[in-house]
């Protein structure tokens, strides 16, 4: 039994159980979480990452695990009008707190309530696709990055940014232990919230569980992308990789395009509906 599984089982609580209700009650304190636990660097790090991943206007993107959308709506600028922001998240509470901020920028955004396991889109959909401080809670890596090439169009990227188990040494072990002990504390003073600390909780230990930085290079390339940048932002547990599918397929023709702007009912789940509804 791995740390989160350890952790999860004192609760008495499932692992999706567990996440979709602590998610959902802390989205209003997510981006202070956050913020605590990255020393206030991660919008930093949320533009380095758009850099990396070469964000350009008119770029049909995806933010798979998008929350309150974060990270999309720092992207949201650089697609202008002609471009497409999508919103992956299984929280419907997430995706309506993005879905209004996203309204006052003039780009055309979709949210989906799905599991990126399958992702609900077809082959090609996309020319990038990031995922922001998610991949631990996804699925296994094996599975979820295949899913990420699947829909990425040729020449696509994949930018992730997450915490990443640290290797042995004082600095790493110190990162977590400020995460384990610290963080929580403050997230329990500030929010005054059971949810918010108890998550607080869950994050270290899903980090124990994460992938090192070597083993998520290795499953890149077993999923066929080819990683253009590699780098720790933080103390090695922060990590930054851009990835990109090569040039070998042909690119997707001006239907196909139409047919996916034209948003296909099927591609889309009933609760999605009643949140573009909302």
């Amino acid at each position: 039994m791995n740390a989160t599984d350890r952790f999860l089982t004192r609760l008495g609580r499932r692992r999706d159980e567990f996440l979709r209700e602590h998610f959902g009650a802390a989205w209003g304190w997510y981006e202070r979480l956050t913020a605590v636990c990255t020393a206030g660097l991660v919008h930093r790090w949320r533009e380095r990452c758009l850099r990396a991943c070469g964000v350009r206007p008119g770029a049909r993107v995806l933010d798979v695990g998008t929350g309150t959308g974060s990270l999309l709506l720092l992207a949201l600028p650089r697609l202008g009008p002609t471009g497409l922001g999508v919103g992956l998240d299984v929280s419907r509470e997430g995706l309506l707190a993005g879905r209004t901020v996203a309204a006052a920028t003039g780009t055309p955004t979709r949210w989906v309530q799905a599991s990126a396991l399958p992702l609900p889109f077809r082959d090609g959909s996309f020319d990038v696709v990031f995922v922001g401080f998610a991949l631990r809670h996804l699925g296994a890596p094996g599975a979820v990055l295949p899913e990420f090439r699947r829909v990425l169009g040729p020449g696509g990227r994949l930018g992730i940014l997450d915490f990443l188990r640290p290797r042995p040494g004082l600095l790493g072990w110190a990162g977590l232990a400020y995460l384990f002990w610290i963080v929580p504390v403050i997230c329990l003073a500030l929010s005054r919230r059971r949810a918010v600390y108890r998550l607080a909780r869950y994050l270290p230990h899903s980090i124990l569980d994460a992938l090192k930085s070597d083993q998520l290079s290795d499953e890149l390339r077993a999923a066929e992308l080819a990683i253009e940048e590699e780098r720790s932002l933080c103390a090695g547990i922060v990590w930054l990789f851009a990835a990109r599918v090569p040039d070998a397929k042909p690119a997707p023709t001006a239907g196909d395009r139409a047919e996916w702007q034209g948003e296909r009912p099927e591609m889309l789940s009933a609760s999605t509906a009643a949140c573009r509804r909302r």
